[in-house]
């Protein structure tokens, strides 16, 4: 099992995303860290750009974490994505 951490520099609203299993088979685990309280969006983007799953979240500052449920997705890449309106983080995960 590996775990795909992505950091970006202060200043931006999210501090940390880390998602496993990767690859994953029916459940990805996603957290992630705020710096403070916010809206935030989760959307998943097949490797056409295509929004296989879009979902609102209400982020807490500190760690938050989500579980997402691709037992259904075809086998592949996908691009994970969290915005809000000042930030934004992608990252890929492979879902076998």
């Amino acid at each position: 099992m590996s775990t795909v951490t992505c950091i970006r520099a202060a200043g931006n609203g999210f501090t940390s995303i880390s998602m496993y299993p990767n690859p994953a088979h029916d459940l990805i685990n996603i957290a992630m860290t705020s710096a403070e309280n916010r809206n935030a969006n989760l959307i998943v983007l097949d490797v056409l750009g295509k929004t296989i799953y879009s979902a609102g979240m209400d982020l807490l500052t500190g760690e938050n974490k989500v579980q997402v449920d691709c037992s259904t997705w075809a086998k592949g890449i996908y691009f994970v994505q969290v915005r809000s309106n000042d930030s934004s983080m992608s990252e890929t995960i492979v879902v076998e």
